[in-house]
């Protein structure tokens, strides 16, 4: 586990986490935890896992899991990305952990143009679900 910002992250955070492919997204909660949304049965430190870019399929069954930060990040380099703050105000920390552990255990349906775990990640933080990776003029980049 490597990050690339030397900062602690704060509940609320972003955490932008750096795989070869792909990039992974999750909430940082306290106490060294996050929520993020994966893959269903997939670990988050897998390729086929990202939850936002190649080797994904484009409409599966997607799982909320809350796991420690290191088991998420595992080998690959993070940091805190909190990408929207100068453009949207962020929400207050504890409604975003509130809401965040609230979904723990759901399974919404992932997809990766309109709800992959940056779109979860961004819409607990800003209440707005965008993603940098699904956007059209990226995506001939999966073909």
């Amino acid at each position: 586990m490597s990050p690339v910002n030397q900062k602690d992250p704060q509940p609320g955070d972003l955490i932008e986490i750096f795989h070869d492919l792909y990039k992974h997204w999750a909430v940082y909660v306290g106490d060294g935890f996050v929520v993020h949304m994966t893959l269903n049965g997939s670990s988050a430190t897998s390729s086929s896992s990202s939850g936002s870019s190649s080797g994904a399929m484009l409409i599966t069954k997607a799982v909320v899991k809350y796991e420690e930060l290191k088991a998420v990040v595992g080998d690959a380099k993070w940091k805190i990305n909190n990408l929207l703050d100068g453009k949207c105000q962020p929400r207050d920390a504890k409604i975003i952990v509130e809401e965040a552990l609230q979904l723990v255990g759901s399974k919404p349906l992932y997809n990766l143009i309109s709800n992959n775990c940056e779109h979860f990640a961004t819409g607990l933080r800003y209440g707005i679900s965008l993603s940098r990776q699904s956007l059209p003029g990226e995506m001939c980049v999966l073909w």
